[in-house]
Formats: structure tokens, sequence, C-alpha cells
């Protein structure tokens, strides 16, 4: 299924998850596995994108027993995502701190 806006082009699988997303600077592409989560995204900078200074860039996902995102893996370092028995995010790690939510 396709969709669009003013100026950014969605497709959606049959689940109604979004697969791809199109602008005149980028090309996005998003894969799901098995448990619905999303392990990876990537981005492909179009000839505009380029001249903008738009790089590729892939990121990738962890997650946990319970489908809770525990890392974002990206070119610049990795995140990292703790929860609270009740599913609270309770801290994010990123390469240079760590902080709890409650310093937000």
């Amino acid at each position: 299924m396709l969709t669009r806006n003013a100026h950014t082009l969605f497709e959606r699988d049959l689940f109604g998850r979004l697969i791809s997303k199109f602008n005149r600077d980028t090309q996005q592409q998003f894969t799901y596995d098995d448990g619905n989560r999303l392990p990876s995204s990537e981005r492909q900078p179009s000839t505009v994108g380029k001249q903008l200074g738009i790089t590729e860039e892939k990121l990738e996902y962890a997650y946990d027993l319970l489908g809770r995102l525990t890392k974002e893996i990206t070119p610049d370092g990795t995140l990292g995502y703790e929860y609270d028995p009740l599913s609270n995010l309770t801290t994010l790690t990123t390469a240079y701190e760590k902080r709890r939510c409650s310093d937000w």
C-alpha cells in the first residue's frame, strides 16, 4: 500500500508496517523479523541528498525477551536502553554517558 503526503511517499506491507519511505533526499528501507520487531533500517541518499551531505546509514536494533528495545547500533555508536519490571524506560546509555530517566 502506498500513501503520499506533499513530499514523501510511504510504502506499507500487508500488515500495515512501514517498509519504505521515499522523498527527494533519501530512500529508507525497514525490515521486520518474525516477532514483528524492526532488526534494521537502511538509508540511501539520492543525488540531491548527497549534495546536501546526507550519507548512507544502516541502523541495527536488539530486543530483550519481552520485545523491548535494548540496543540501537548506529554509525556513531551504540545506545543502550534499560527498563524497570513494569517496562518503563529507566536508563539510556550513550557512548558518552549513562542517564537515568529521573535525570530528564
